[in-house]
This record gives C-alpha cells, sequence and structure tokens, in this order.
C-alpha cells in the first residue's frame, strides 16, 4: 500500500482512517475555507501543467501528516533498528516487509494508543491551514533550473578561459581583422599548440580552484537549508500557537 508523505501536496492524497480503510482526504472532514482553497489550487494546478512543468514551490507552506504517517515515520526507525539489533537479513530491512510491520503495529494500537495520533494529525492540520490561510506566496513554480543566487560561489574559470583570457587582448590587437569567433579560433590553436608545461600550469591552478569551489559550495548550499529549515520551523510553531490560543 503507498501513502503519502508531507511531501505530497497533490490533490486527493490518501490517508488510513482510524478503521483502517484508505480515503481521501477531502472525507477528512475540511473546513469550509480550506476546501475552498484546495478548488481553487486544483485549477491552478491544472491550468498552470498544460502551460508547462511546474513543481511545488519550496516556501508553500507543508501539507499536514495524517495520524498513521506520524505513526508511521516513528515506528519506521523502530522497527529497522530492531531488525538490525537481531541480525535480521538484508531481505527483511527492506522498505516493503518495514512497511507491512508498520501497518500491522497500526492496526494493532487501541483506541487510547490510537488517539496520541490522531491528536497529532488534527494539530497538524490546524497549523496547516493557519498557514495555508496567511501565505501570500505562489504554490507552484516552474520545474526549470533557475540562476544560481546572488551571494554562491562562482564557478572557477578553466584552464583554456584563463589561457584565453590572458592572450586574448594582445591576439586581437595583433589581428585586427578577425571576427570574435576567429579570434577565438586562433587561441584555441594556441592552447592546443601550447608546450606542455604551460598547459599543465593552468591545468593544476584550475584543480586547485575546483576543489575550493567545491567545498566552499557545499557549505554554502548546507547554510541555505538550515535558513529555509529554520525559517519554516519558526512559521509552523506560529502556526501552532496561533491554533493554541
Amino acid at each position: 500500500m503507498t501513502l503519502s508523505s508531507d511531501t505530497n501536496d497533490d490533490i486527493g492524497t490518501k490517508y488510513m482512517d482510524s478503521n483502517d480503510n484508505l480515503k481521501d482526504d477531502d472525507s477528512m472532514g475540511k473546513s469550509p475555507a480550506l476546501a475552498k482553497f484546495s478548488r481553487k489550487k486544483a485549477a491552478k494546478v491544472s491550468y498552470s501543467s498544460a502551460a508547462g512543468k511546474f513543481k511545488k514551490a519550496p516556501d508553500a507552506p507543508r501539507r499536514f501528516k495524517s495520524a498513521f504517517i506520524f505513526f508511521s515515520i516513528e515506528k519506521h526507525a523502530e522497527i529497522r533498528e530492531n531488525l538490525k539489533n537481531s541480525g535480521q537479513k538484508k531481505t527483511s530491512l527492506q522498505t516493503t516487509n518495514v512497511a507491512k510491520m508498520v501497518s500491522e503495529a497500526w492496526k494493532g494500537l487501541n483506541k487510547e494508543e490510537r488517539e496520541v495520533w490522531e491528536g497529532m494529525a488534527r494539530r497538524d492540520r490546524a497549523r496547516y491551514e493557519v498557514e495555508v490561510a496567511n501565505y501570500k506566496g505562489p504554490w507552484k513554480v516552474p520545474a526549470k533550473r533557475l540562476k544560481k543566487p546572488k551571494g554562491a560561489p562562482k564557478k572557477p574559470t578553466s584552464a583554456f578561459l584563463c589561457f584565453s583570457n590572458k592572450r586574448r587582448v594582445e591576439t586581437m590587437r595583433s589581428n585586427p581583422n578577425l571576427s570574435q569567433a576567429r579570434i577565438s579560433a586562433l587561441l584555441s590553436k594556441m592552447w592546443n599548440e601550447a608546450p606542455e608545461e604551460v598547459r599543465d600550469t593552468y591545468i593544476k591552478q584550475e584543480l586547485f580552484k575546483r576543489e575550493n569551489y567545491k567545498k566552499a559550495i557545499a557549505a554554502w548550499r548546507e547554510n541555505e537549508k538550515l535558513e529555509k529549515t529554520k525559517e519554516r520551523a519558526e512559521r509552523e510553531a506560529e502556526a501552532l500557537a496561533k491554533v493554541a490560543e
């Protein structure tokens, strides 16, 4: 059985109810405001999809989880850890096998035990509704590669470009009648005919810069991820605080 996660933001997400039946989340009893929002969102998604490929906006509110998803997230890790400690074969640790065990554990919960997870799901749904009401940004953004944000480390110039940039002005002065395309072709020939020690110098410089770039971009991406996670956590905490009022 395939179940949705909080990253699935499609209309008509499935969830497991208190009677272990798989249902659409539309049957969970949406508030009028959220139901109206879902209808509008579905229309926007279908319209946008016709115009091109889109994906969920990264800053949009994170979809609420069902009680079973909350239970599954915690139980999944617990079952895997128990299987590893008991020396089970790798086949037992496969996601499908663990998922079956999680489902059986869910079915074995009594009413009081299940209410703990149902309460978490209700609070998370209320949090989502508050975030939806306050969110002003887009829900879908074009699924094309975005330009690198300002402040991100720049990729190092290749060995050939460093070589040609150093000689381009001089080459243009020596050949004033040549077009830029012919100048580039001439520089390429100069690179190919340059002594091996000259090319090695530029190649080593490029490799050194690329190693530094890899470290810098990894640190920058990690920092961006932490900032986004922090911002989302603050928004969700603010929404939960309003729910508790």
